[in-house]
């Protein structure tokens, strides 16, 4: 069904008025401008929008009407490893107990049987709410003696004032 030939220019109109979504509203503002008979061109420059764009969003809105302009389910990316309810179980976990993001790497292949790729895991974390723990940075000549000995110089001078 030719979904451009059957729409009015106020039916059109409406569409955009009532649409919510950004995207899906300047893509109906392009059908809309082309139905007005205004060249490729033309729309190209008064909305900002390449003309093989202009040309592909009329052709879908040919083809499918407004339902074409909908973002579909799953388009784009991938599933993700953990399902919404383990998510919720890690990040329940996480509130109680913080952990390093090695941690949450074995716990994660452990519980859920998934491998995250470490890069990952402080992504996955900022997406539940929580923050990274880092450690203190260690200068690499460091002596881990001298740093030992001076927290126990610490512990001596508490002992002897208390």
């Amino acid at each position: 069904m030719d979904y451009f030939a059957s729409t009015s220019l106020s039916k059109l109109k409406k569409m955009i008025d009532a649409e919510k979504d950004a995207t899906i509203k300047q893509k109906l503002l392009v059908v809309w401008h082309k139905k007005k008979g205004k060249t490729e061109k033309g729309i190209e420059e008064i909305l900002l929008v390449p003309k093989s764009t202009v040309g592909y969003l009329v052709r879908k809105f040919r083809k499918k009407g407004i339902k074409g302009f909908e973002r579909k389910p799953g388009s784009g990316g991938h599933n993700r490893y953990l399902t919404n309810e383990q998510e919720q179980e890690l990040k329940d976990m996480l509130a109680s107990r913080p952990m390093a993001t090695k941690e949450v790497l074995v716990h994660i292949k452990e519980n859920y049987g998934k491998r995250y790729h470490p890069n990952y895991v402080p992504k996955l974390l900022r997406r539940l709410g929580q923050s990274l723990i880092t450690p203190r940075k260690r200068h690499y000549k460091a002596n881990p003696r001298s740093g030992w000995a001076f927290k126990g110089h610490i512990k001596k001078a508490e002992a002897v004032e208390g």
